[in-house]
């Protein structure tokens, strides 16, 4: 049987703001730290970022 790859699931605005209300003053916390404090803590999750250079309001 062959080996098949899942494709990361794409997040895009509205999912991404209501996980962000869920975690309520977390957000606060995580804006506030220093890029090189989140990297581990995305990693660990997983995660990965990307930007296309727009800003969204």
């Amino acid at each position: 049987m062959a080996a098949t790859t899942t494709q990361p699931e794409i997040l895009t605005g509205e999912p991404i703001k209501q996980m962000l209300s869920q975690l309520g003053s977390m957000t606060d916390r995580l804006l506030a730290a220093a890029p090189d404090r989140k990297l581990p803590l995305y990693e660990s999750f997983g995660v990965t970022l990307t930007s296309t250079g727009k800003r969204e309001s």
